[in-house]
């Protein structure tokens, strides 16, 4: 059976390589920033455990109650300790095998929060359009990158190939002069491996936290919504993203995204696809989904976010309920070790895109970052225990698909953006997809 994925994989790569530097654009967008990257060893671990004790890196303190956290509330509203709350809950997550995003409204507690972590392992571009537009750039297949904030350290983590909108035309970033200022803090990222033992516990699960000081807003970029309709015509892909970054009172905001996405359909692009993301207010998630209902053809989301807004149960299930609920034709849910997508469409396709997008994340994991190095790691296991592609009734079907799953990846952060490109990358593609030998009755890798 592994042998039989690996082949599936090889075949993948080769597609690929091959067809993405003609691929038809992806127009992405709308939270690019910049990521402090750390790695958590046991040093500081143990860091965060005494910064979890007290508020100031030094009384045991632990206000965010059960209920709090269960509401999602932001944890400064939770604590006069808003560092040691911040750090309970990183702790917290870490023991219990989640991830996610934890985000604290306290810009004032960076110098706290750079002193308690250090230097950052890496400086790198952040958010979802920003990490998908990357990751295709590196195989050569063309993006456009919506954003406002033109200064001189976003700028230089982007990828000098990522198309930007400057002077009502299209041209690198490369050939893009910075200006102004940085507009937002950075986003903290806290990655940690499977095993690694502290004084206080030992990490259940290799993944990564996203810590935000403060409520980003979108990357508002008007030289590229004014372009947006040219561009859809000869688009393949239009990402939205990034919205849980925007205030819930910045109603004008929340307007001209969803404006933007209503004009690339109309203009006829043929793909609009909505990235849903981990929310500090409960309900958020499916405020969102109802937002872009006959806007976005597509939604993607976590299997941690399917649960949030459709608990407990089958997942093909519950993502086959928000298709319909919110009139999406497909959804794509991604987990560790395995992806699936519900669709009312031909299996070959659906199944494919999940192949892609395993890939890609798949090779970032093995290799830190994106990269054009398709191979499969050799330690990489594909596992049995997943949903089972079948038909789910009324014309909707469920295809599930494993990871290439490496224990201990040389990185987390961007894996799920990662797959969102690969997903989005088979729709500009202008190769077909090659069938591959179904494995079981229903099942197709």
């Amino acid at each position: 059976m592994s042998r039989d994925w690996r082949a599936a994989y090889e075949q993948v790569a080769v597609t690929v390589l091959d067809g993405a530097p003609a691929a038809r654009p992806l127009l992405a967008g709308f939270n690019t920033c910049v990521d402090h990257v750390y790695r958590l060893e046991p040093p500081g671990l143990d860091r965060l455990t005494e910064a979890a004790r007290t508020g100031r890196l030094g009384e045991p303190v632990n206000r965010l109650t059960p209920a709090a956290q269960a509401a999602h509330e932001p944890l400064a509203a939770l604590s006069g300790e808003p560092l040691a709350a911040l750090s309970g809950e990183v702790l917290r997550r870490i023991l219990d095998g989640r991830d996610g995003e934890v985000f604290v409204p306290a810009p004032q507690l960076r110098p706290a929060l750079d002193e308690l972590l250090g230097p950052p392992a890496a400086r790198q571009v952040g958010g979802t359009g920003a990490q998908a537009a990357w990751v295709l750039a590196v195989l050569n297949a063309p993006s456009v990158l919506a954003l406002a904030d033109r200064s001189t350290e976003q700028l230089a983590v982007l990828h000098p190939g990522i198309g930007l909108c400057d002077d009502g035309s299209v041209r690198p970033v490369a050939g893009t002069a910075a200006r102004g200022t940085p507009i937002k803090p950075p986003h903290y990222i806290l990655e940690y491996a499977a095993g690694t033992r502290w004084h206080a516990g030992t990490v259940r699960r290799s993944s990564r936290i996203i810590v935000r000081l403060a409520e980003d807003g979108i990357e508002r970029d008007d030289t590229f919504a004014a372009l947006g309709p040219t561009l859809a015509e000869t688009a393949g892909a239009g990402l939205v993203s990034g919205l849980n970054g925007v205030p819930d009172a910045d109603h004008a905001a929340r307007a001209w995204l969803r404006d933007l996405a209503a004009s690339w359909r109309a203009s006829g692009l043929p793909w609009v696809h909505l990235e849903l993301a981990e929310y500090p207010r409960p309900g958020a998630l499916a405020e969102v989904s109802a937002a872009y209902a006959g806007i976005a053809h597509t939604l993607g989301l976590s299997l941690a976010e399917l649960a949030i807004i459709r608990p407990g149960g089958d997942p093909a299930a519950a993502a086959r309920e928000l298709a319909e609920h919110y009139r999406f034709d497909r959804v794509f849910v991604h987990a560790d070790t395995w992806s699936l997508v519900v669709h009312r469409g031909d299996p070959e396709p659906a199944a494919g895109a999940l192949r892609i997008g395993n890939l890609l994340a798949a090779s970032r994991a093995r290799h830190g970052g994106p990269t054009a190095d398709l191979g499969l790691d050799p330690t990489v296991t594909f596992t049995d225990d997943r949903p089972v592609g079948r038909p789910l009734g009324d014309g909707w079907r469920t295809e599930c698909v494993p990871t290439p799953y490496l224990s201990r990846p040389a990185a987390t952060i961007g894996l799920g953006d990662t797959f969102v490109a690969g997903v989005l990358l088979a729709g500009c593609l202008d190769v077909p997809l090659k069938p591959f030998v179904r494995l079981s009755p229903g099942d197709i890798p």
